[in-house]
């Protein structure tokens, strides 16, 4: 972990954005076998959405609840288009997605476990304890990565509680510590992309 002390920051938040996922799983993405079983999975996924918002290479990385379920998360959302991710200057661009997708029923099986299960965060630093910063705090950076790997532009998600922005817009400016692997477009190409970090801040001592 790192350790870093938390100014003030003064800079504008940019724009960059990821496609939205809103709507990526539906009611009618559900199988009929797993609705008659009542089963219930957690899907940790990657996949890339190219510039016109096609879903592709998704990957099913780990699962919690039944596994037969997590394994048909990657055929339903392959079959969706979403927007595209963005830089501040509006240009659509590719994006790499790690997150975790829940196919769930109310009381059915594993349903307790697949709400409580969440993803670790990609990125853990150790901040100095001030009266504003007491507690740990957990949140998503949006990053725009360079063909080389290099972070150029970031600002916090959308889905940030509105007290931890300001202390998650901060570690925009570490940036080396943000720094995203190389990853190639569909025809073998290094690409600018744009993906989410999750960090997660805590206080010393």
């Amino acid at each position: 972990m790192s350790t870093i002390a938390l100014a003030t920051l003064a800079a504008a938040a940019a724009s960059v954005s990821t496609p939205d996922y809103g709507k990526l799983i539906m009611p009618a993405d559900y199988p009929t076998w797993a609705l008659a079983r009542s089963e219930s999975a957690l899907a940790v996924v990657e996949f890339y959405v190219d510039p016109k918002g096609r879903i592709y290479d998704c990957k099913l990385i780990d699962s919690v609840g039944s596994p037969e379920l997590a394994g048909e998360v990657c055929r339903a959302i392959t079959k969706k288009r979403v927007s595209p991710g963005r830089l501040a200057d509006g240009t659509a661009v590719h994006s790499f997605e790690h997150n975790a997708i829940r196919m769930w029923i109310p009381g059915g099986a594993n349903s307790d476990k697949v709400l409580k299960t969440s993803p670790a965060p990609d990125l853990e630093m150790t901040v100095r304890r001030t009266p504003a910063m007491s507690e740990r705090i957990e949140g998503s950076l949006t990053v725009a990565v360079a063909a080389n790997g290099a972070v150029f532009d970031c600002t916090t998600s959308p889905r940030v509680k509105p007290e931890d922005v300001a202390a998650l817009r901060q570690i925009c400016a570490q940036r080396t510590l943000l720094a995203q692997p190389p990853r190639l477009d569909e025809n073998g190409k290094p690409m600018t992309y744009v993906t989410e970090v999750r960090v997660a801040l805590i206080p010393e001592g």
